[in-house]
């Protein structure tokens, strides 16, 4: 999956984290940031803003999707597949999730 584009992750994390301080309850913040994270490699802090955006706004799927993707790149395999099978609840007519979920279950 190709998330954003992160040209200055640096820059971006040094806006973000003041911003989110001021703002802990904006969702889009902490995704973006979540983003950021994944850039550079650093999966735990990624996971756990990806967290946090999800419990803001429990029904944005790309926010579940990218949780979804981070459990699975920390290699939480069982959260990863509840997540994507929630996805598959809350959108059943997109076979991404579906075809994902399937290929993670084998």
């Amino acid at each position: 999956m190709d998330w954003a584009d992160v040209a200055e992750p640096d820059r971006e994390r040094a806006l973000l984290v003041p911003a989110i301080r001021k703002n802990p309850g904006d969702a889009d913040l902490r995704y973006r940031l979540a983003e950021v994270y994944e850039s550079i490699g650093n999966y735990r802090k990624s996971l756990r803003q990806a967290r946090r955006a999800v419990a803001l706004t429990p029904a944005n799927l790309l926010y579940r999707e990218f949780l979804a993707h981070a459990y699975f790149r920390t290699f939480d395999t069982r959260r990863a597949i509840h997540e994507m099978k929630r996805l598959t609840e809350l959108d059943p007519d997109e076979s991404y999730y579906r075809i994902t979920l399937a290929q993670w279950r084998d």
